[in-house]
This record gives structure tokens, C-alpha cells and sequence, in this order.
């Protein structure tokens, strides 16, 4: 494998990581809203939880859009990265054949 296809691959398995973490944080928000519902259910609910839920809430806000910026990213590397894997299939990347050979020394 080269290590333009380990690259590929390893992006895929941070991608496919980043999806997980997209679970967890959805699982994290809807905790919040379970947070702040039983809190607003309080006939007198103490600031200092409404303090806290807020803070929370924008934490996780935070890492929400942290982790679309990464997703974003890897997304772009990734796709350059099976395009150019796309165009060296053909046999040659970078004036080099897959065999490490010059352009066109193929056997």
C-alpha cells in the first residue's frame, strides 16, 4: 500500500471517528434540553443550575462547530487525496510510476 493510500485511509478512519463524536455531541445536546426542561419544571429553579446548563449548552455549541470545521477539512483533504490516488492509478504520480521507476519504465 502506498503512502498515499495509507493517508486515504487513515483520513477515512478519522472520518469515520469524527462521525461518532457528531453522535455523542447530538446525545449531548439532547441531554442539555432533558437539563434545562426539568430545571424550567422547578417552581423555583436555583440560578446557579441555570448558570451551569447555559454554560454547558454553549460548550457543547462550541464543540458543534469545531467539529463541522474538522469534518469540513478532512472532507476537502480527503477528496484531493482520492483524486490524485484517481490519477495516479493510471500508472504514474509525480513523473514517477507506481513502481518507483521513472514516467513511463514500466515492465
Amino acid at each position: 500500500m502506498s503512502s498515499q493510500e495509507e493517508l486515504a485511509d487513515a483520513l477515512i478512519q478519522q472520518r469515520g471517528r469524527e462521525a461518532e463524536l457528531d453522535l455523542e455531541v447530538r446525545g449531548l445536546r439532547r441531554t442539555i434540553e432533558v437539563l434545562k426542561n426539568k430545571n424550567a419544571s422547578l417552581p423555583n429553579p436555583p440560578e446557579g443550575h441555570t448558570q451551569k446548563i447555559q454554560v454547558l449548552e454553549a460548550a457543547v455549541k462550541d464543540l458543534q462547530r469545531e467539529l463541522r470545521r474538522q469534518e469540513s477539512e478532512h472532507d476537502e483533504i480527503i477528496e484531493r487525496t482520492l483524486s490524485t490516488l484517481r490519477r495516479g492509478s493510471s500508472g504514474s504520480v509525480g513523473g514517477k510510476d507506481l513502481g518507483g521507476g521513472e514516467g513511463g519504465d514500466r515492465k
